[in-house]
């Protein structure tokens, strides 16, 4: 109802419930960015976090509109791996912007995204760096 009243129905699609954990991972992985928004005022000691699905964003080379207050913030800009918004919605419209401002920057910014992921492989050596990075916070 809301994608309608907004006139968006045509752009944005619904999946529901699905179960088939590859067949997720092609959706993420056609989706233009990954959203990791998080209100700085409600964090807490969800600030120190580092949200899975950041991973899986980055896994199926999906680009992030991301905000500062999540703990894989500095990891994913760091890769360039995506961009930094505020917590309000005009900002989080222009980052979207940002990553698809043409075929080439979408193109640079999923590049990015893979090569970040292909660090969780092996001894998962970014992700400890992502680990020690949130804790210097």
């Amino acid at each position: 109802a809301i994608a309608r009243d907004m006139n968006i129905l045509e752009r944005v699609k619904f999946h529901g419930y699905v179960a088939d954990e590859s067949e997720v991972h092609r959706i993420v992985g056609r989706s233009a960015a990954g959203f990791a928004l998080y209100d700085p005022a409600r964090c807490g000691y969800a600030y120190y976090a580092i949200p899975a699905k950041v991973f899986a964003y980055l896994g199926c080379g999906t680009p992030l509109v991301i905000t500062e207050s999540s703990g894989s913030y500095d990891y994913v800009m760091a890769g360039k791996a995506g961009v930094s918004v505020e917590y309000d919605a005009d900002s989080v419209v222009n980052g979207m912007r940002a990553i698809c401002a043409d075929v080439e920057t979408h193109l640079r910014y999923r590049n990015a995204a893979r090569t970040l992921a292909r660090g969780f492989e092996g001894e998962g050596m970014i992700f400890r760096d992502a680990v020690e990075s949130s804790l210097k916070r």
